[in-house]
């Protein structure tokens, strides 16, 4: 069947932002929002014009197109299901776990009666993402295990899963199994054509390579994500690399360096409101500082991680702030993924 005028324009700006043309691609997207016949397609549009959006550090104009969105989707319980999992991702940039959690949820119910398994799935899927940040990892994975049956037929979203699966297997200790699905991960997210997603695995396993002392192969993986970032226009990814060169670049000793690039991702993480990047950055900032200004870097992270309900990280600065009052020198929180 021939595409309607709405999909073709919503693929082209697809098209346009994997070349870096994201200005080009936002004024396709919006025209085929605001001109869409179809229903269907004009929520897909809006939903690809909010997730740019975001990506380029624009959360409030995100939020004003899935608002708008949802007052127009009416009663269509299968678009109000698509619309509510982009709010729900959008509260969870900014550090709303409740009310990331709260969307998820009334998505996945709205999915399963609609039959829309694989909406359901990666509802399920964002649920378990909420749980890992929280610091229940075990929860997590179990959340995962619900997921993957509703994915059989995503390819994204089984990559998607799998990058997840990952980052808990990261953090609960499991790093050898970690580094052999984030290397799946890679090869899924090629195959799925998923640029994006294969940038933030690479991330994520450079932060995994730094910390195993694997520096070179932690730089490169950095490096190749900050290109990624870069082209696509994606502020919250260039701050997210920046941050693992920084990290990597203090294990090297080379400290005026990854000074630089923490600064420049505490920048770029505070622009596009990603709470907890932002919180990790300030932390690793800590690290490279002495005295009062390590406690200013400290407190600014911890008021981050006590907004967003991140407990365990919030309590581990917490020790670390009286081990410092009563002067001893303690050791950085352990790095996590999520």
């Amino acid at each position: 069947a021939a595409l309607d005028p709405t999909q073709l324009q919503t693929i082209v700006g697809r098209a346009q932002l994997a070349l870096g043309k994201s200005t080009e691609a936002a004024s396709t997207l919006f025209t085929a929002w605001r001109e869409a016949r179809d229903e269907q397609q004009a929520t897909q549009a809006a939903v690809e014009l909010a997730r740019l959006f975001w990506q380029r550090g624009s959360l409030d104009l995100a939020a004003g197109v899935l608002e708008k969105e949802w007052h127009r989707v009416g009663a269509d319980e299968a678009r109000r299901a698509r619309v509510a999992k982009e709010r729900g991702a959008l509260g969870f940039e900014q550090g709303d776990l409740a009310g990331a959690r709260d969307w998820w949820t009334q998505a996945a119910k709205l999915a399963e009666r609609c039959g829309a398994r694989a909406l359901q799935g990666r509802c399920e899927m964002n649920l378990g993402v909420v749980f890992n940040v929280e610091g229940q990892r075990a929860r997590a994975l179990e959340a995962y295990a619900a997921a993957s049956p509703l994915l059989e037929e995503d390819a994204p979203g089984l990559a998607l899963l799998a990058h997840n699966v990952a980052i808990s297997l990261d953090e609960l200790g499991r790093h050898d199994e970690a580094l052999v699905v984030f290397g799946e991960v890679l090869e899924m997210a090629a195959s799925a054509s998923e640029i994006r997603l294969g940038a933030m695995a690479r991330c994520h396993r450079a932060r995994l390579l730094a910390a195993l002392g694997r520096h070179g192969e932690a730089q490169d993986d950095a490096r190749n994500a900050q290109e990624v970032f870069g082209r696509l226009g994606d502020v919250a990814g260039l701050g997210d690399a920046h941050k693992l060169l920084g990290i990597i670049a203090r294990a090297q000793g080379q400290r005026s360096v990854a000074e630089t690039y923490l600064r420049r991702a505490v920048q770029q993480l505070t622009k596009a409101k990603v709470k907890l990047g932002a919180a990790e950055a300030l932390e690793e900032l800590a690290q490279l500082a002495e005295g009062s200004a390590a406690r200013f870097y400290l407190q600014e992270a911890l008021a981050l991680y006590v907004e967003i309900g991140a407990v365990d990280r919030a309590d581990a600065i917490r020790q670390r702030l009286a081990s410092a009052r009563s002067g001893e020198r303690v050791a950085a929180t352990p790095a996590s993924s999520g």
